[in-house]
């Protein structure tokens, strides 16, 4: 059974230090740390450093994630604008500052400890849905940590969990907080409303030579060329190795009756346990549960309301303490079992549950066996090429390396001769059709040419190898062959400030009494009424910034916006106000957990600010800017 943490740290000790740490509370930013120039570390927690290799490798990691979920590359200076940077750097200060916390009360968690968790972590799993060695080890290639620093990095997140969990695991939204919530949400209105006709607008005339060539200086990036660059990107992936990868029916046969059991479905119990300090009190609560006392009263007498009763449905294979197995599948249903000893106290079981296990026939898994088996050769022989791939790379003096190795090797590689940052060709069209297209354009627009790149790990569980060969800068067209298109901008600019005017005149007039039907009569324009619609969404018609506008007027009260595509304006008049029903005591609940989760992070964000204030934190500048190239952008 997985070991607990040591209970020295108790939630009355958390939560105590933690009012003393808030009287202390200051908002950490980059204007609030210690500046320092130096060689070494990007920042230091107290006395805890943060390398600029540990930093850098979380900020590519994120830069990659948010490449995915954007479908775009995010280049340095994005990650620098968008305050990516800053925020990666901000969360390793987080979670160093929580972990130094933790060890300060003593909270530990053993080797064995960890290691039960690497092992029923079904990301390591393989052949036969158990613990594979050569899985965890591919995982931590592909993640680049070795076995040591995944050890320790899985721990301080195990011990950080449960610290933060302590603190926050109680706290909740009241009902009339809830109440409120749904009422504001609920709320909906009816809106009348008219989109003014941009072709109706007077024409603004001719632009002079100054106002253009203002517009042209203040938007170049609108008349730029984007930069683009020749790419070839190499794949290794499992599905290329296929054929490569088929076993026999002999190697299937063997791989089962070497591990027959496992591909059985084991017995599974639900257990319960209470956690006493001593063995006497263990005891006298045995007693008591036998004589007829609840199981559930003693546990929350013994663990309180937050305490772990229920540890799940569990197999005994998945329990490293032999007492506490053989204990726990000796036990009839729904009896007690004798005090267990573990390390700092004794425990009290009980079986609720039984999963009767089954044996499966060679012919009922074979399947399971070949596919586990062939994802395992398969995984090895990328293991294999990885490192032969990387050996040649190196060995070639080929321009166009990747070209010359997936030649020699037979694998596939990817040409894009022009492509740009958006991952489009000179066409206009994707330039690669794979699923992990964005991110092989993520890597290519990282740095320059000669930028070294890590290879990357695809969805598939296969790698990418991507090289820039050529680089064409962007360039911004002259003003004299894009005036046309300048005058056009200019045109539109001065189209929306003729709408807008003459939509603040119409709201003026139905403020001064005036009624959109006569107005709409007089423009030649038609009223329209919207369905009744909420804050959350905006009904046809009507723009998301519309529909927030009509939350702000009272009935009869008149407003405007920008029209969904931003061509025109909208003016509106609200018509109903309906407010929320009465919600149900499910609608509540609902709300009430919602609102606690909201309150959970806040709790759990001062904590953690008040915590980075007490530790003390220094930001070293020259390191920093090294790390995120802000030494070669200046």
């Amino acid at each position: 059974m997985l070991e607990k943490l040591r209970r020295g740290a108790t939630k009355v000790i958390v939560f105590a230090l933690f009012g003393v740490l808030v009287l202390s509370f200051a908002i950490w930013g980059i204007g609030d740390v210690v500046r320092t120039a130096h060689q070494g570390p990007v920042a230091e927690v107290g006395s805890t450093p943060i390398s600029a290799q540990e930093f850098t490798s979380a900020l590519q990691q994120r830069r990659q994630l948010l490449s995915r979920q954007f479908g775009q590359p995010i280049s340095p200076e994005q990650s620098r604008a968008f305050g990516i940077d800053a925020a990666v750097l901000g969360e390793l200060v987080n979670g160093i500052a929580v972990g130094n916390f933790a060890s300060s009360l003593g909270m530990q968690l053993s080797d064995q400890a960890v290691a039960e968790i690497i092992r029923a972590d079904p990301a390591f799993h393989g052949a036969g849905n158990t613990f594979s060695r050569a899985v965890f080890d591919e995982r931590m290639r592909q993640a680049g940590f070795t076995e040591q620093s995944y050890f320790a990095e899985r721990r301080n997140n195990e011990i950080r969990e449960q610290l933060t969990s302590a603190l926050i695991g109680g706290l909740s939204a009241p009902d009339t907080l809830a109440d409120i919530l749904f009422r504001f949400r609920g709320e909906t209105r009816t809106v009348r409303y008219i989109t003014l006709n941009p072709d109706k607008v007077p024409d603004p005339g001719t632009p002079d030579e100054k106002a253009l060539k203002s517009i042209y200086e203040t938007q170049k990036s609108t008349f730029t060329v984007p930069e683009r660059r020749k790419v070839a990107v190499l794949l290794l992936t499992s599905e290329a190795l296929q054929e490569r990868s088929k076993v026999t029916d002999e190697e299937v046969r063997k791989a089962w009756e070497d591990a027959q059991e496992s591909w059985n479905i084991p017995e599974r119990r639900r257990i319960q346990q209470i956690s006493y300090p001593t063995k006497e009190e263990a005891e006298g609560e045995k007693k008591a549960i036998d004589g007829g006392k609840s199981f559930l009263v003693a546990a929350l007498e013994a663990n309180g309301a937050h305490g772990r009763l229920d540890q799940g449905l569990i197999a005994r294979r998945e329990i490293s303490d032999q007492s506490y197995a053989k204990a726990a599948f000796e036990l009839p249903l729904n009896k007690v079992s004798d005090p267990i000893p573990i390390r700092g106290g004794w425990l009290l079981l009980r079986v609720s549950e039984i999963e009767p296990g089954k044996t499966r026939t060679f012919d009922e898994v074979k399947d399971e066996v070949r596919k586990g088996l062939e994802e395992q050769k398969s995984r090895d022989l990328i293991g294999k090429l990885h490192d032969e791939i990387e050996d040649k790379i190196g060995a070639t003096d080929s321009a166009e390396k990747l070209k010359a190795v997936a030649s020699e090797l037979h694998l596939k590689l990817l040409e894009a001769p022009d492509v740009d940052a958006k991952g489009l060709a000179s066409d206009g069209k994707p330039a690669f059709a794979h699923k992990d297209a964005e991110r092989f354009v993520a890597s290519a627009f990282e740095g320059d040419a000669l930028t070294p790149r890590d290879p990357i790990t695809l969805t598939d569980g296969g790698e990418a190898w991507i090289e820039v060969s050529d680089v064409k800068p962007a360039v911004t067209n002259p003003f004299e062959e894009v005036k046309a298109d300048v005058e056009k901008l200019w045109r539109t600019r001065e189209v929306r400030a003729a709408l807008s005017k003459q939509a603040q005149e119409i709201v003026d007039r139905i403020k001064a009494g005036a009624s959109l039907e006569s107005i709409a009569t007089e423009l030649g324009l038609e009223v329209k009424t919207t369905d009744p619609f909420k804050r959350s969404n905006a009904p046809i018609g009507l723009s998301a910034a519309a529909a927030r506008t009509a939350f702000t007027l009272p009935k009869g009260g008149a407003g405007t916006a920008a029209s969904a595509d931003d061509s025109t304006r909208i003016v509106m008049a609200i018509n109903e106000i309906t407010p929320a029903p009465e919600p149900t005591k499910e609608q509540i609940e609902a709300l009430r957990k919602e609102l606690g989760q909201e309150l959970q992070r806040d709790a759990l964000q001062t904590f953690i600010m008040a915590l980075r204030n007490r530790e003390g934190v220094k930001l070293h500048e020259d390191a920093y800017k090294r790390a995120v190239g802000l030494d070669q952008a200046q």
